[in-house]
């Protein structure tokens, strides 16, 4: 009896060798007889890693083991640099030294690249008209000359009473610079490995 037409290609013949069921063209194996074919192939492969085993000594995998962890090390380095090639960041004023151990240059760049930053976002929070805040700010307008030398030529304080002084004087000021900027002018200039700077208010103010 002439075949019927199934779908995708697939047909249907009356015979007992296919039971009615449908058939794949003719060269291509069936489901069935690939899923059999991985499995064997998977047990194969099972039984020679269970002899490979075996077979090595515990020194050859123990050096088996050191190289595939090194491969894996390199790797994981490789894939490091490349990321800091592509993203690369330049850590100025070498910023795990504190300020004492610091180079004049690594002072430069750690006060351009971190103190001004910190203290001008503090500046700004606290009162809008430091929105020009800049190293003239504190330094003074003749920086240079004296070589960013401090105390600067700012409001001078006493040296008996200072906290109690400047509070009569402006206690909002006051309360700004003892609460906020004195703590975090202090951790700046402490972070990192080296000898600690006292920090008071008299680092930036001079004495009365």
């Amino acid at each position: 009896m002439a075949a019927r037409p199934c779908a995708e290609g697939l047909t249907r013949t009356p015979d007992s060798t296919s039971m009615g069921r449908p058939i794949g063209p003719p060269g291509i194996p069936s489901m069935k007889s690939r899923y059999f074919a991985q499995l064997s192939l998977l047990h194969l492969s099972r039984s020679l890693s269970l002899e490979l085993s075996l077979a090595l000594s515990p020194a050859l995998w123990l050096s088996l083991s050191v190289a595939l962890l090194l491969g894996s090390l390199s790797s994981c380095a490789d894939r490091s640099a490349s990321e800091r090639a592509a993203n690369p960041q330049i850590n100025l004023g070498a910023p795990d030294v504190s300020w004492a151990a610091k180079t004049r240059e690594q002072r430069m760049g750690f006060m351009a690249a971190a103190v001004h930053p910190r203290m001008k976002m503090l500046f700004v929070k606290y009162d809008k008209t430091y929105a020009d805040f800049s190293c003239q700010t504190c330094h003074g307008e003749d920086m240079e000359l004296k070589d960013y030398k401090m105390p600067a030529d700012i409001y001078a304080l006493p040296t008996e009473n200072t906290i109690e002084e400047a509070r009569d004087y402006d206690a909002d000021a006051t309360e700004f610079m003892t609460s906020k900027v004195l703590p975090e002018f202090k951790k700046l200039l402490n972070q990192g490995h080296g000898p600690e700077t006292d920090v008071s208010c008299f680092s930036c103010h001079p004495k009365e």
